[in-house]
């Protein structure tokens, strides 16, 4: 039997005995799994971020919102999995003191890439939503300046989000399942929003074109290429996240166990997977950013 440690709270203690009380093999396998995905995640999204930044077609706006996913990815592959990891190795080898040294780091950090991945995803729907229903107008309303705001102010609200674990755990997964799923309606709402529009658009434009010439004041086809990669995008976040807001629930409803315990580590897995499918996603969406990570991917020294 383990002897309490001192560092350790009541929750990362609990959660501890139900990881040695779980069938091994499921740990060895997380840990393999995490290395493996940590190197992807980080080496993908450092491609993607430098292909970014040679991109010229891509609005500013838009790329500032990019550069804001694909960052909380690389973190994700750099710092979050590297660290689960090292708290699965220590629950494995029995060591709790190592536990429960990087447990509430490792926690911290994973909400916190998670929540920023999350939310600059429904940013960027609604980014999307407003260049549709701003028309001319959207480059003097949604300016660069205002778009890097709303992702500092993600960034720091994620923070202060991911901290409140330390708090009152309770909490704070009861308001990741109301953040998680006020997400998921909003950006719903918005793609459902830009669908129903374009429709609206496209028959528009067809009457106008049999007796005048139709105002050009946004280029649908670029935009509704930009509109179908960002769903994409939106659909791989929610079929990675929904296996871990279920697990979430069953916390909330039913408290921790061994299954539960073990449920929350395995979803969390599928999330950081996501940081890895994202990158292929792009290239195989955006064509200008696949071109882009080509020319980086030639130029590496590969043997």
């Amino acid at each position: 039997m383990e002897v309490y440690n001192t560092s350790c709270s009541d929750q990362d203690f609990r959660e501890y005995q139900f990881i040695r009380k779980s069938p091994r093999h499921w740990y060895v396998f997380l840990c393999v799994v995490n290395v493996v995905f940590s190197i992807s995640a980080t080496v993908e999204n450092s491609i993607i971020l430098l292909a970014l930044f040679q991109c010229r077609t891509i609005s500013s706006s838009s790329k500032a919102l990019f550069y804001s996913l694909a960052l909380s990815d690389f973190g994700v592959g750099m710092v979050a999995q590297p660290l689960q990891v090292a708290t699965g190795l220590g629950a494995l080898h029995g060591n709790l003191g190592l536990f429960c040294t990087i447990q509430p780091f490792y926690a911290a950090v994973a909400y916190f890439f998670c929540a920023v991945s999350f939310s600059t995803t429904t940013a960027i729907s609604i980014e999307r939503y407003l260049a549709l229903r701003l028309r001319i107008r959207y480059g003097l309303i949604t300016t660069v300046k205002k778009v890097t705001l709303v992702v500092v102010l993600l960034w720091i609200c994620s923070s202060i989000w991911a901290v409140s674990r330390m708090w009152n755990i309770q909490i704070n997964k009861i308001s990741a399942i109301i953040l998680g799923f006020s997400c998921i309606v909003i950006t719903s709402s918005c793609y459902f929003r830009i669908h129903r529009t374009l429709r609206a658009l496209k028959t528009r434009i067809t009457n106008e074109a049999s007796t005048r010439q139709p105002r050009r004041t946004l280029n649908m086809m670029l935009y509704r290429r930009s509109v179908n990669s960002m769903l994409a995008v939106f659909g791989f976040l929610v079929a990675c996240y929904t296996p871990y807001l279920c697990a979430i629930i069953a916390v909330a409803l039913f408290g921790y166990s061994s299954p539960v315990v073990l449920s929350t580590n395995l979803t969390s897995v599928v999330i950081f997977l996501n940081s890895s499918i994202n990158p292929f996603v792009y290239c195989w969406r955006i064509r200008e950013i696949r071109s882009k990570v080509m020319l980086i991917v030639r130029k590496l020294p590969l043997p």
